[in-house]
């Protein structure tokens, strides 16, 4: 501590500002010396990853615990790249397991996309993504691939019961659970190139690097992280062949592009909502995070930035849309609630399948063991992230309405530029 103290002063007596953030040298070095590995596989991971590092000490304004808990994170995102190499090295077989073309959700948060992807999910035609798996994609290298055996899930509980205790009000913005399905975000994670750090502090140049990005390096990383979870559930004894993955984030839509490259013959089923309703409860939640990690995190700086970037991936998804129809099976977040049978009538009818008998007694079963009225109400105002509501918001499907043109409006009210794509496709597909 003396000697560290004593650098600190010379750096000051000469003009200089010591680092409160570790370098991208140090993080890979302390992941190596943890797991007794070398060897990444490849280093596409790491002009990201030297951009969130930049971003994080120079604009993040981290506290200790904010500088203590990226730290962790970071190395154990290295760690499980070092991880999966070796067993890439050890098992070939993993580059060469089958993945059907995945069925993925996409729409804003708060259209219902979690609701949809566990009730679907109780289908046993799909393979969904479980949260402890996605949390942690690779196990010890040790693991006998015994469910029973499974350390990633105590910790996986423990650690949502933390959450849990440390901030009750989660479960209002997103319903935690370790063993349910859940986004697959966090397998783009470990390629440094997703909205996870965006959504724990502000980080300009880093949101900026990330969103100039095509999306290649993020979605072919998902993919090898996707086969090795299958080959995982394959040695576990669990029937995989012939199923898809049902995946699910907000996220994707901005890079819609890459997931139809790297998986092709990938269907989209995408939610839609009055963004008044998704924009302000998605800028809570992040806002939430952001005081944990920050000394003073600014709700409007989070709101402006929530509003373009899910503004920007709806004209995504929307553009998307309009060129490849027949990816696509779209739904209003009200019919969701309000119609569902309906709504399943017309997903499987976008997917081919017949519903069985056993599968519509799984949906009866999922509902009565979550019913809607369980969760407590999330409280929030557009007004506490800088933005005011138009006086008339609500989309309508003759007209559209763009999460970008109506959530994203600053102090001054004016909307980004080229808002308006998501009420054009929206428009054209009732046309």
């Amino acid at each position: 501590m003396k000697s560290a103290g004593m650098k600190s002063a010379r750096m000051k007596s000469a003009g200089m500002t010591a680092r409160r953030f570790p370098t991208v040298a140090e993080l890979l070095a302390q992941a190596r010396a943890e797991t007794g590995l070398g060897e990444f596989g490849d280093d596409d991971h790491l002009p990201p990853l030297a951009a969130l590092v930049d971003s994080l000490e120079r604009e993040a304004d981290l506290n200790p615990t904010g500088v203590a808990l990226q730290r962790t994170r970071l190395v154990e995102l290295l760690k499980n790249r070092l991880r999966l190499r070796a067993f890439e090295l050890r098992h070939p077989e993993i580059a060469d397991e089958p993945l059907e073309p995945p069925v993925v959700i996409l729409g804003l948060p708060r259209t219902g996309t979690t609701m949809l992807q566990r009730l679907l999910s109780s289908d046993t035609r799909f393979i969904p993504t479980r949260w402890y798996e996605v949390r942690f994609p690779v196990p010890e290298l040790d693991w006998d691939f015994d469910d029973a055996h499974d350390a990633r899930i105590p910790v996986a509980k423990a650690e949502i019961a933390a959450m849990i205790e440390a901030n009750p009000e989660l479960l209002s913005i997103h319903p935690l659970d370790a063993m349910a399905p859940d986004e697959d975000l966090m397998l783009l994670e470990g390629a440094f190139l997703s909205t996870v750090p965006g959504s724990q502090a502000n980080l300009p140049s880093y949101n900026a690097y990330y969103e100039a990005n095509d999306g290649a390096v993020s979605t072919r990383y998902h993919r090898r992280l996707l086969r090795f979870l299958q080959w995982q559930r394959r040695r576990a004894g669990h029937a995989v062949d012939g199923k898809p993955w049902l995946l699910k984030a907000p996220s994707h839509m901005h890079i819609y592009e890459a997931f139809r490259t790297t998986y092709p013959g990938a269907r989209f089923i995408m939610s839609h909502r009055d963004p008044l309703a998704c924009i302000p409860s998605i800028s809570s939640m992040y806002l939430e995070q952001w005081k944990i990690y920050s000394v003073a995190p600014d709700p409007a700086a989070c709101g402006r930035y929530c509003a373009h970037y899910y503004g920007a991936a709806l004209e995504r998804a929307a553009a998307g849309a309009i060129r490849e129809p027949e990816r696509f099976c779209e739904l209003e977040y009200e019919d969701l609630m309000r119609r569902q049978d309906e709504v399943l009538e017309r997903i499987y009818a976008f997917l081919g399948w017949p519903i069985e008998a056993g599968t519509r007694a799984a949906f009866a079963r999922y509902r009565a063991e979550n019913p809607r009225d369980r969760r407590k109400p999330h409280h929030y105002r557009i007004e506490d992230f800088g933005s005011r509501a138009p006086a008339s918001s609500r989309p309508t499907r003759a007209t559209g309405g763009s999460a970008a043109t109506i959530a994203g409006r600053g102090a001054s009210g004016d909307p980004p530029t080229g808002a308006g794509s998501v009420g054009a496709s929206r428009a054209a597909r009732t046309a």
